[in-house]
């Protein structure tokens, strides 16, 4: 009978003649051995059979549904930035600019986890350094406008660290690795260098637990990780009901 159910194409009858092989030999009831088996399945016309590398690996809706508000929120911080400039009677172009960030994309676009690591959680994370003392130095030279710019921008980071950390530590779960351990063997792998000084503050908000970036910290952080990481899906979705259409912060 096993000859049978693997010369039946018909999905649904072959699992029926399964259920049914199995039945009987429970009983006793079917001899083992007595056939020969056919050197391949009997198939149905459909599904085609592809290369598994042509088989799209499945996507969670809520990754893409994140980093698609992180872009929506990065292109209304850039006309906001764009508004200013034109305010102060320059244009996006006039300055030089640097293409660091896209090629540290580029360099992680074969790893997923790699990626998560390296942009929002080591690039993204500095902006949340940089952020406060930028706005410092503006309101020393007078620009409170500018400042509260780059003060709102700044805010709305934390939420796309956050993100960013919450999507590496699924993927880290799902590969069976530890997320702190795998961090720093991404950064080792790609060269990737953690500088300072760090914003301690606006990083524990946005979930990043210290030792994973300061070697000096103690085991202290790693106590208060379970907990930072329950708060990250509450920080994404306080940041979703932000209106893409905000107008520029005054």
């Amino acid at each position: 009978m096993g000859a049978v159910v693997l010369s039946t194409a018909d999905p649904l009858a072959k699992a029926e003649l399964s259920h049914s092989a199995y039945t009987k030999w429970r009983q006793n009831g079917l001899p083992v051995g007595v056939s020969e088996a056919p050197s391949s399945p009997a198939r149905p016309p459909k599904p085609q059979l592809v290369s598994p590398k042509e088989i799209p690996p499945p996507k969670s809706s809520g990754f893409f549904a994140d980093f698609a508000h992180v872009a929506d929120d990065e292109s209304r911080h850039f006309s906001w930035c764009l508004q200013r400039l034109e305010e102060l009677g320059v244009s996006y172009g006039d300055m030089p600019a640097h293409s660091f960030l896209w090629r540290e994309c580029d360099k992680s676009s074969d790893n997923v986890a790699a990626r998560l690591a390296v942009i929002p959680l080591v690039q993204e994370a500095r902006g949340l350094d940089a952020g406060p003392r930028l706005v410092n130095k503006l309101i020393g030279f007078g620009d409170h406008r500018t400042s509260n710019i780059v003060a709102k921008i700044a805010d709305e980071e934390i939420a796309h660290v956050a993100v960013g950390v919450y999507w590496f530590v699924s993927v880290c779960q799902k590969m069976g690795r530890a997320p702190g351990s795998t961090f720093t063997d991404i950064l080792e792998e790609y060269g990737v260098e953690l500088k300072g000084p760090f914003n301690y503050s606006a990083r524990e908000e946005a979930g990043i637990p210290r030792e994973w970036y300061d070697p000096s910290s103690t085991n202290e952080g790693k106590n208060k990780f379970s907990e930072v990481y329950d708060r990250l899906a509450c920080i994404i979705s306080m940041e979703k009901e932000n209106s893409s259409l905000g107008k520029l912060p005054k």
